[in-house]
């Protein structure tokens, strides 16, 4: 490209007729009409045409001409948006940026060209009424690559005499293409600026960013260049971003700049105080992409980091100066500040550790005093976090609030109604925000209506009928929200009546359907993968679409329970007492929420142990019917229910709980969660004196009282039942003995147990076709108390575990996986499960078979973070799917090795193609361990030949391999098979192996590889002469 003319301005450079017209632009500013100013920009264009394109006239006459338009700002221009005018001022832009990216600066002319360029179009822009009439042009992707070639190479730019007349420019020209972004049409936007994207996100997570920021004074009265442009401009632009890939990019921002953000939000809080508008606006832009940071928080900072944020966010909304200063509509820099710091709170809630420690910070005080300010979005951001932190105590400090409370709320749920009924789009509201507001303020009200005085208040002022009326007319979430409230409200007896009696009501949940079943829409998704939480203001039509998609399950569910609490819990009561009592099938039955899985799953552990037959809900993600569950505790003894304010939050679990008591069950109230107060209508059905507090941290201790409850009415000694088991024959190995397994019924062999336990089969004797249909129909486990229990993790099952997995995950041909061929994160499921299959990682294919590669990597990083939790959970859904087996915590372990040594490894994985003739290979590929093959099975005559010697352990076993008579150098054995081709071609061998299997195993991977490794081989050979004959 040539370089841009360097010449100074000069008026006379101009041809006349460009003066000319200028002038007469000047002269009538803004009365000269559209048809003459179509004639002489026709006249612009030929002269422009008919000159150099790179020559200091050109860019003298566009600079002349773009002077003119701009000092007059005529209307006419705005009607002329398709002229072909505007293409020239685009090249120009292009052009100059192009040589800003080549050379670093530009000469004195070509800056004020660019300067006025921008300035036109950002006119344009602004004072247009549909910006979609100026796509045609103005998101030319040469231009768009030319601003992102700036982008990447900003710190350069900086660095010239001129820069911050530069970088100004390029502020400015990102500034226009977000207003089109905030300002287009959902259905218009596409990946229109998708290509400024990675530019951006490398201004955001760079050093330079974190120095701009750390420069930045408090009582800074302005931003220079550098600065507006990395603190402002670039997260706005990703704010604004609606196109594809932005979930990607986010994470990809977050991984590296979310424990930054918190170390910059730590130096400056300390002097909030002097605070100025400036450094304002750049921790405002900051939280704003902390707002897309929902499900992320927990995966990418630590403990100490996620509670130094919530520190710092309560130390912001609580600042005076900040406070005092808030407008009615958010539109200055402390009303912004603040509302940026509640939604970024109000993401926070929904993840379980930062709500405890912002429940242990008592912050009720502080969000008492927003509700006094005069901004609406502030006041229902700040209920929306009451909701979730606020507890029966906080509540009586905001008596006085709470018909100022519900009156907000339920009005502007009537606009959203209202606004729905209209036929016109006259009533001057903006419908997405109508949409977004309802929702928020619904799932405020179903926070809230979880108190006894929220309950009364609602009754009080008469909103039932108001909120049945909402269920009729709401869609999507502000629907899902709103029934959930009135589930809620069910549970009052006076409540429930009146809904009964409200035949509309009962045909609306009676007429609810079942949606088609959709794996990629769970009603148990917390929307992690979607970039934008419905607490941002930059809510998307399309954001909106998925969200009132993704809440049809969730309506049906609540339609369900709703049924249920309302007219067929009491049926099935009546149901019940008329039949024939018969003897319990099960001891313990326990109800627990999602939330305190971890202390359930030991409770149960030490109760099987102790012999109680236990029923327990394993699949808690997709919960059984009530139906299933009334069952099961119908035929239980004692019901303990595992209170948690996660579990009054379930409906479910209050079903649950509301039955047990209802069906005069024992019912045995445990507390889980440390600091829990029952509340008021839940303690007056519960048995005061029979609360157990259960200490996590002292398990044995609180395993002891809950055991001595139990006792008291049922026993775990042998009851006579029905089913006929088969005596387990016991065997000792070490001092341990181990039960055979009826299920299984394998050959009896030794397995060595950490512990000393005597332990029996779970179930009766019986065909296993049958047990694994009844297993089918239901997720639970039961223990018959006429037996010893297994312990949680039946060994002998899992060493004949393939004959339980699909044939899809024990046989497979991995002979043309691509996986090795491609980076791991754009691995697809075929990829994943090849990759497991060579490994001999069988049991995590199931857990794994719907991951996509990043899903795999983000999964990989869940489990460095909490790689017990993630066992546990991993344990029980594999039991659940595949008949009581567990996974392996060796298995588990591996499955990070593995992950860890291809993260660690080559990046650029050697091609399979294939194969013909050459020697070694100057380079590392790894072979997994497969499955074995069958006996018959065809080997390498490399395989065939080869030969092991082994030592007296493992680790000093050394392999022998003898190919064309040249002996293979030994080499130790390490944990998996790795076949490494010699660094030169002199070695008299051709691959060193090393590996931790046996020789049986290892031999038959060298026959299913053979021609894999006999392709590298011919590579290395061709690589060793090409680069012998560059030596010669």
């Amino acid at each position: 490209m040539p370089n841009l003319p360097d010449y100074e301005y000069h008026s006379g450079t101009t041809p006349l007729l460009i003066d000319a017209h200028c002038s007469t632009v000047q002269h009538k500013g803004v009365h000269i009409d559209s048809h003459e100013l179509s004639s002489i920009l026709d006249d612009f264009v030929r002269e422009l045409n008919a000159t150099a394109f790179h020559s200091a006239v050109y860019f003298s006459s566009i600079n002349e001409i773009v002077l003119a338009l701009n000092a007059a700002s005529p209307p006419a221009l705005l009607s002329l948006t398709s002229h072909y005018f505007f293409v020239l001022v685009r090249n120009t832009i292009q052009v100059t940026l192009q040589g800003l990216h080549v050379n670093y600066q530009l000469s004195q002319l070509a800056t004020y060209v660019l300067r006025n360029c921008i300035l036109l179009l950002e006119y344009m822009v602004e004072e247009v009424n549909d910006v979609s009439k100026l796509l045609h042009w103005i998101t030319d992707l040469t231009l768009l690559d030319a601003l992102g070639n700036c982008l990447h190479t900003i710190e350069r730019i900086a660095e010239s005499n001129e820069s911050r007349l530069y970088i100004k420019q390029i502020t400015r020209l990102l500034d226009i293409f977000i207003y089109i972004q905030e300002h287009l049409p959902e259905d218009e936007h596409n990946s229109l600026f998708s290509r400024l994207l990675n530019p951006v996100i490398k201004c955001l997570t760079s050093a330079n960013y974190v120095h701009a920021f750390k420069d930045l004074k408090p009582n800074t009265s302005t931003l220079n260049p550098y600065q507006k442009l990395l603190l402002v401009g670039c997260p706005h632009f990703l704010a604004s971003y609606h196109g594809p890939r932005i979930e990607q990019k986010i994470e990809q921002v977050l991984e590296v700049m979310l424990p930054r953000y918190v170390s910059i939000i730590d130096t400056h809080i300390k002097t909030i105080k002097k605070w100025r508008r400036p450094i304002k606006l750049a921790v405002y832009h900051l939280l704003t992409i902390l707002v897309f940071a929902e499900g992320y928080f927990i995966t990418f900072l630590s403990n100490h980091l996620l509670q130094t944020l919530i520190n710092h966010l309560l130390r912001l909304v609580n600042e005076s100066t900040l406070i005092e200063e808030i407008h009615e509509i958010p539109d200055n820099s402390e009303s912004l500040l603040i509302d940026a710091a509640l939604q970024v709170i109000n993401v926070l809630v929904r993840e379980p550790d930062a709500l405890d420690y912002l429940k242990q910070c008592q912050p009720t005080m502080t969000f008492r005093r927003l509700l006094s300010t005069p901004c609406e979005a502030i006041i229902t951001n700040t209920y929306a976090i009451l909701a979730y932190s606020i507890n029966e105590n906080d509540i009586q400090y905001l008596d006085s609030y709470l018909t100022r409370l519900l009156y907000a709320i339920l009005s502007a749920l009537q606009k959203a109604v209202d606004y729905n009924d209209e036929t016109n789009d006259d009533s001057g509201y903006n419908p997405e925000y109508i949409k977004k507001n309802s929702m928020q303020l619904a799932e405020t009200l179903t926070g809230l209506v979880r108190h006894e005085e929220i309950k009364r208040e609602i009754v009080k002022q008469n909103a039932l009928p108001l909120l049945v009326k909402f269920s009729h007319n709401l869609t999507g979430l502000a629907k899902q929200f709103i029934l959930e409230t009135l589930w809620t409200l069910s549970f009052d007896k006076q409540v429930a009546q009146q809904l009964r009696d409200d035949l509309q009501f009962m045909h609306l949940i009676q007429n609810v359907r079942k949606p088609i079943s959709n794996k990629n829409t769970s009603s148990n998704n917390n929307n992690n993968n979607n970039h934008q939480s419905y607490q941002s203001s930059n809510l998307s039509k399309d954001d909106l679409i998925s969200w009132n998609e993704a809440a049809e399950g969730a309506i049906y569910k609540i339609a369900t329970g709703l049924l249920w609490t309302l007219h067929k819990e009491s049926q099935i009561r009546q149901k019940t007492s008329k039949t024939a009592s018969q003897s319990n099938k099960f001891d313990v039955a326990i109800s627990y929420s999602i939330k305190d899985k971890d202390v359930v799953t030991r409770l149960e552990e030490t109760l099987i142990n102790e012999g109680y037959a236990v029923w327990i809900d394993r699949d808690i993600l997709h919960r059984q019917s009530m139906e299933s569950v009334s069952e099961a505790m119908n035929k239980s003894t004692v019901v303990i229910v595992c209170l948690s304010e996660w579990y009054v939050r379930d409906n479910q679990c209050v079903c649950e709980s509301v039955y047990a008591m209802n069906s005069k069950r024992v019912v045995v109230p445990l507390i889980v969660e440390k600091g829990y107060v029952v509340n008021s209508w839940l303690l007056s059905m519960l048995n005061k004196s029979g609360i157990i507090e259960y200490d996590v941290n002292d398990s044995n201790q609180s395993n002891e009282l809950v055991k001595k409850e139990i006792s008291q009415y049922c026993r775990k000694k042998v009851v006579s039942k029905k089913v006929t088991l088969a005596k387990p024959k016991i065997y000792e190995s070490n001092s341990v003995r181990f039960a055979a397994n009826s299920i299984d019924k394998p050959k009896q062999q030794k397995v060595d147990r950490p512990r000393s336990r005597t332990v029996a089969p779970t179930r009766a004797t019986a065909p296993v076709d049958q047990e694994q249909q009844s297993l089918h129909r239901s997720n639970s486990r039961n223990t018959p108390s006429s037996i010893t229990p297994i312990p949680q993790t039946p060994m002998l099952i899992n060493t004949n575990y393939h004959k339980y997995l699909p044939q899809d995950y024990t046989k497979r041909d991995t002979s043309t996986a691509t996986y090795r061929t491609t980076l791991i994160n754009a691995w697809k499921k075929k990829d994943i499960l090849d990759f497991l299959y060579d490994f001999n990682l069988h049991l995590m294919m199931p857990l794994c078979d719907s991951m996509s590669g990043r899903g795999l990597l983000k999964f990989y990083r869940m489990c460095q973070r909490k790689p017990s939790r993630v066992h546990a959970q991993l344990n029980s859904e594999l039991r659940n799917r595949f008949r009581g087996l567990t996974l392996p915590m060796g298995m588990y372990t591996q499955f990070l090795i593995e992950l860890d040594n291809i993260l660690e490894g080559t990046t650029d994985p050697v091609q399979i193609v294939t194969p013909t003739p050459a020697k070694n290979i100057p380079q590392v590929i790894f072979m997994p361990i497969a499955a074995p093959i069958s006996t018959g099975a065809k080997r390498s005559s490399r395989a065939t030949e080869a030969n092991i010697t082994s030592s007296k352990s493992l680790n000093d076993q050394l392999i022998e391999v003898k190919s064309d008579g040249n002996t293979i150098r030994n080499t130790r054995i390490i944990e998996r098979t790795i076949f490494r081709p010699a660094s030169t071609a002199d070695r008299p061998y051709d691959f060193i192996v090393e590996t931790g299997e046996e020789s049986r195993i290892l031999l038959e991977q060298v026959g299913r590889y053979a021609p894999q490794l006999y392709f590298l081989q011919q590579k290395a050979q061709e690589q060793y002469s090409k680069q012998s004959s560059r030596s010669e």
